[in-house]
């Protein structure tokens, strides 16, 4: 017992901080560690044996003819490796649409020398004169609309599948009750803080995006995403928000796709990696971007980024009652010259507690990361990001506040 408190105020210290600090965690596990395993759950164990790739040929799976289209813009270098792994592809019936936004150097030339070997290789481009649209979304606009086939997969020229199996196991998704299908991508790990924040931050996305597909999804990664063309044609595809520069996946999906039409492949060989931007200052902006994007989304949408703030000062209120009640309980073996048996109960379960929040979404990520293809987060790394995840949010949206008339095209 500490003297100079009350003992209304010891007793309650000792009940009530080991159970606030579990009903925080509870709500942790409910809104955000429960989306770690969802790598886990989507999975297909396809492409995982010698033996299931040779015979995935011979496997009866729904593979229609697929467009894979291409936006670009003066990017002919990374296009020079990306467009040989894509005509790799063991998918039996597919084309590639190359649309150029406006490029000024080598694309066009580039493509029109590989078209000549592969006529499954075609390009479009978007006129000079469109100025008060977004490019990007006239350019993907313009290549369903050239597309020949009933299902259109995005792959920016930036970005490279992790194999020849990629296309083949999104295709096996494409079946007659779905109009979306969510692949994963992420950033190329290069091994820094820098990246490592960035790729974490991007994960989280995509395991939340997965979850919203189990019912109505609200989004995806415009870098591995496909849908049906008719479906996007019917509905006028980004005729919604042709205005703004952002949301190129997550508001064509909020607006189109309806409950239960969203189909998520979750498989390392289908995975696809962003080259990592050079610059601090566009991963600030691709985040900028997404805050926009939150803003725009419907209601049933923003519930999941709510979530996600619940959790995240949960998270808060978990850590200070562990930390509270270690104080206490410090000072009053200070003051006590003898342990009380009566308090082991507490110490353990706080103990338990304390061990659980490092241990429990480090063992729930670290599948889902094999599965994706990414590297491991270290429990220190999870929690260090997850616990100053609100802060840099703050930060983020104070920034907001001076670059919120960007992503309007004028």
């Amino acid at each position: 017992m500490i003297p100079f408190l009350p003992p209304l105020v010891t007793s309650y210290a000792t009940y009530a901080l080991p159970a606030l600090a579990t009903l925080a965690l509870l709500v942790v596990w409910r809104l955000r560690w429960r989306d770690y395993a969802l790598g886990q759950k989507f999975f297909s164990p396809l492409l995982t044996t010698p033996a299931v790739k040779s015979s995935l040929a011979r496997l009866p799976l729904p593979n229609p003819e697929v467009s894979i289209i291409v936006p670009c813009l003066d990017q002919a270098e990374p296009l020079r490796q990306l467009l040989p792994m894509l005509l790799e592809q063991d998918h039996p019936r597919f084309e590639i649409i190359v649309a150029d936004k406006g490029s000024t150097d080598e694309t066009g030339i580039l493509v029109e020398h590989l078209s000549k070997t592969n006529p499954t290789l075609r390009y479009t481009r978007v006129p000079t004169s469109s100025k008060y649209i977004d490019r990007l979304k006239l350019a993907v606009t313009l290549g369903v609309r050239a597309a020949r086939s009933p299902w259109c997969v995005i792959l920016p020229a930036d970005c490279i599948p992790s194999g020849e199996h990629w296309l083949r196991l999104i295709g096996t998704a494409c079946a007659d009750d779905v109009n979306f299908v969510l692949g994963y991508a992420n950033w190329h790990d290069d091994h820094t803080a820098h990246s490592r924040r960035a790729i974490y931050e991007r994960l989280r996305r995509n395991l939340m995006r997965f979850r919203a597909a189990r019912r109505r999804a609200f989004g995806g990664d415009f870098c591995n995403f496909a849908f049906r063309r008719d479906w996007f044609l019917a509905h006028q595809g980004y005729a919604a928000s042709l205005n703004h520069r952002l949301g190129y996946a997550d508001l064509l999906i909020d607006d189109l796709a309806r409950r239960g039409d969203t189909k998520v492949v979750t498989n390392a060989e289908a995975s696809v990696w962003q080259s990592l931007p050079k610059l601090k200052s566009t991963l600030k902006t691709d985040r900028l971007s997404h805050l926009k994007t939150h803003t725009l989304l419907s209601r049933s949408a923003r519930r999941y980024f709510w979530r996600e703030s619940i959790a995240s000062w949960a998270s808060w209120l978990y850590v200070l009652s562990i930390l509270a009640y270690i104080a206490f309980r410090t000072t009053s073996i200070v003051f006590t010259p003898t342990y009380h048996t009566s308090s082991l109960p507490f110490d353990l379960i706080v103990f338990i507690l304390l061990i659980g929040f490092f241990i429990i979404p480090y063992i729930l990520l670290r599948r889902t990361c094999t599965i994706l293809g990414e590297r491991r987060f270290s429990a220190w790394t999870i929690f260090r990001l997850d616990l100053f995840s609100p802060f840099r949010t703050f930060g983020l949206r104070l920034k907001f506040l001076r670059h919120r008339h960007d992503f309007v095209r004028r």
